[in-house]
């Protein structure tokens, strides 16, 4: 069985290569569909470099949101099963032969493990495994199951048939996307085996009051996450304390301690507001 793939690439020069290789030395790749938001960098030349080479890779070029990439990836698949793989991942070795074993009746969609190579997000996943004691793959899994996931994942084409992802989702159309196949009776799965090697985030991402409100409100909107309960909230921002403290002084590494601090901080506050807004108009 041949399946098509779809990656989604913006400036996604450093990872690329790599990327592209992994995919077509562990899957039967049908067309590689790029999705690109008119790159500035090298990426360009490389998907014509490996267009050149294997003859099946397609070029489109789409300057939307990530859900309109991923909504435009969808409508250009024409075999039965088809994967998304991000431009910063590299799949394991066998990653197709092992997800097929899986795609049994009712399944829609086997996501691999996506395995952190940088640091800081493997630093933020400690804070768990510790209190937890939980494996890396463990916590990943988690967080799958809670927002979703588009890193490495095998979908059943007519699992999404009729999706339309929501045009504003510049984060959370993995959710949509997750909570979609499951809406139409399908199971996903999120499994140790196959894997990736993730290399996302290279630069320190900044939380800001604006991402996190903009986020809320999309939540929200499109019912995806219910994480703005004020009592888990406080919670979080209580243990959020004691995590940067713990991280910061174990791992060394106080910029993985701070994102994890604003995140909850921001989330706390945009709750806190919200909640006060809510309380003057009933």
């Amino acid at each position: 069985m041949k399946v098509d793939v779809v990656v989604l690439t913006k400036n996604s020069e450093p990872t690329l290569e790599k990327c592209l290789d992994s995919i077509y030395e562990n899957v039967p790749v049908n067309r590689l569909i790029a999705i690109d938001g008119f790159s500035t960098d090298g990426t360009l030349s490389i998907l014509r470099k490996y267009s050149e080479k294997y003859g099946n890779l397609v070029i489109v070029s789409e300057p939307g949101t990530r859900a309109i990439a991923r909504q435009r990836g969808i409508e250009l698949v024409k075999t039965e099963w088809f994967m998304f793989v991000d431009s910063d991942v590299i799949l394991c070795e066998d990653w197709f032969k092992t997800a097929e074993k899986l795609n049994g009746p009712g399944v829609g969609a086997i996501w691999g493990v996506d395995i952190p190579s940088n640091p800081r997000i493997y630093y933020r996943a400690k804070a768990l495994m510790n209190t937890r004691h939980l494996t890396i793959s463990q916590v990943m899994r988690m967080n799958f199951k809670i927002r979703g996931g588009t890193h490495d994942i095998l979908i059943r084409t007519d699992a999404v048939k009729g999706i339309k992802i929501p045009k504003d989702l510049h984060v959370y159309e993995d959710t949509y996307i997750k909570g979609w196949i499951e809406k139409r009776g399908y199971k996903t799965l999120a499994v140790e085996n196959p894997y990736c090697e993730h290399h996302r985030w290279a630069q320190p991402y900044r939380w800001s009051f604006k991402s996190v409100f903009l986020s809320f409100i999309l939540e929200i909107k499109y019912g995806l996450l219910q994480y703005h309960a004020f009592r888990c909230l406080l919670k979080n921002v209580i243990f959020a304390l004691l995590r940067t403290a713990s991280k910061s002084l174990t791992t060394k590494d106080r910029t993985a301690a701070r994102e994890e601090w604003d995140m909850y901080y921001y989330m706390f506050l945009v709750d806190m507001i919200t909640k006060a807004r809510n309380t003057e108009k009933s």
